[in-house]
């Protein structure tokens, strides 16, 4: 038994070939627009997510290594 879709085509409702040999199609850059280009906002929360990933890493086990010694007088 053979089952075809609409027209006789096989498979029913199955998504089209992919014809690879097609090369994609190039969209041209728009002309016109605003003159001052492309602009990006960011945040505030971005903002300090890209603060706090510069920030060097506090190891609190050294800071208290070097209280003790201080007090110590060492």
């Amino acid at each position: 038994m053979e089952i075809t879709g609409p027209g006789g085509i096989e498979g029913i409702g199955g998504p089209p070939k992919i014809n690879s040999d097609r090369k994609p199609s190039r969209v041209p850059p728009r002309q016109g627009g605003s003159a001052g280009g492309d602009k990006v906002e960011f945040s505030d929360a971005a903002r300090l997510r890209g603060l706090l990933a510069n920030v060097p890493e506090v190891r609190l086990e050294r800071i208290a290594e070097l209280r003790r010694k201080i007090q110590a007088g060492g």
